[in-house]
């Protein structure tokens, strides 16, 4: 063998020395790379788990909420008395069926109007502003009870035994009022004839 040919197989060897470091440093990142993947594969997985156990608990709290709501929905609608809920202000936020069928109205009739400007009060001005100053009493906080008057739907009469009630938040700021309303037409009839 020639000298010359020494020095190219020296040269081959050694570029065949740098070409196999080369392959095992790729080796060496491909192995951490691998690594790396299936370090984050088993991250992601046990997250989608716990994300798939907060999906349940949250559609859990959500049915509760919504079996919550039906159940007092179905007590706020079944009741014989008439009941609201307005802000402080005066403005009828909602009212049960109880209370729209009596006068033989909608809910869009009546939500979001101030109370007093509502068919259960609009036949007697001097009511319409005992009820405005009793909005502003009980957006104070106070508690108040008298008797109304309220036209059904056929345009007769009702006796009445109103209340309106604050509703407070933790601070006791009043955050809501409660209107409620129970027909003592009959008892009336009844004392009438005593």
């Amino acid at each position: 063998m020639t000298d010359e040919t020494k020095e190219e197989l020296a040269k081959e060897i050694k570029l065949l020395k740098k070409r196999i470091a080369e392959l095992m440093k790729c080796e060496f990142e491909l192995k951490e790379l691998d690594d790396k993947i299936i370090r984050r594969s088993v991250e992601l997985a046990r997250i989608n788990v716990d994300l798939k156990d907060e999906i349940k608990k949250r559609m859990k709290a959500e049915e509760l909420l919504k079996e919550s709501e039906r159940k007092i929905r179905a007590l706020y609608d079944q009741t014989f008395q008439f009941i609201g809920l307005m802000t402080p202000d005066g403005t009828l936020i909602e009212a049960n069926r109880t209370a729209l069928e009596f006068s033989g109205i909608e809910l869009a009739d009546v939500i979001n109007k101030p109370f007093w400007q509502t068919p259960w009060w609009t036949h007697s001005p001097e009511l319409q502003e005992k009820l405005q100053q009793a909005v502003k009493k009980v957006a104070r906080g106070e508690f108040l009870r008298f008797e109304a008057t309220h036209l059904d739907k056929e345009g007769v009469l009702h006796y009445v035994d109103f209340s309106l009630k604050p509703v407070k938040d933790e601070s006791g700021k009043v955050v809501f009022m409660i209107p409620e309303g129970r027909d003592i037409t009959e008892s009336k009839k009844t004392e009438g004839k005593n």
